[in-house]
């Protein structure tokens, strides 16, 4: 009978190596998940998220104080399109004034929660004039 010399097809790594295996994979488990600091409000999370989602970048990259398009070299369209998605998710229009005002995200974030503090006067009118 011969025996043969099976071809090793596993790696041996040791506990240690074991170890850094497992918590390197936490690791990007955990940042690959949406979870944001208790510190933000619900408008921050989503205008953070819009942006991320718009520019292509990860979550955790997005700062509410920098400029799109000096630190994220966003151009006027993905703006545009992150006022879109933003109307879409809080049922309000963004006008022409305010979209040009806007610089940071966190310039997003005070014109959602100026919308969804007060009520939108221009609709308010639209219904006063359709009742009449």
């Amino acid at each position: 009978m011969q025996s043969r010399n099976k071809p090793q097809t596993t790696l041996r790594y040791g506990i240690p190596g074991k170890i850094l295996i497992l918590s390197s994979i936490l690791l990007l488990t955990m940042a690959c998940e949406r979870s944001f600091p208790g510190d933000y409000t619900p408008s921050e999370q989503k205008v953070i998220e819009i942006t991320a989602r718009v520019l292509g970048q990860p979550v955790e990259q997005i700062r509410l104080e920098q400029d799109y398009r000096r630190e994220y070299s966003a151009d006027e369209l993905e703006i545009v399109e992150i006022a879109l998605f933003l109307e879409d998710e809080y049922a309000f229009t963004i006008s022409d004034p305010e979209l040009d005002g806007v610089r940071t995200p966190a310039d997003f974030v005070r014109i959602v929660d100026r919308h969804r503090t007060q009520p939108d006067t221009q609709a308010a009118d639209n219904d006063k004039n359709h009742e009449q």
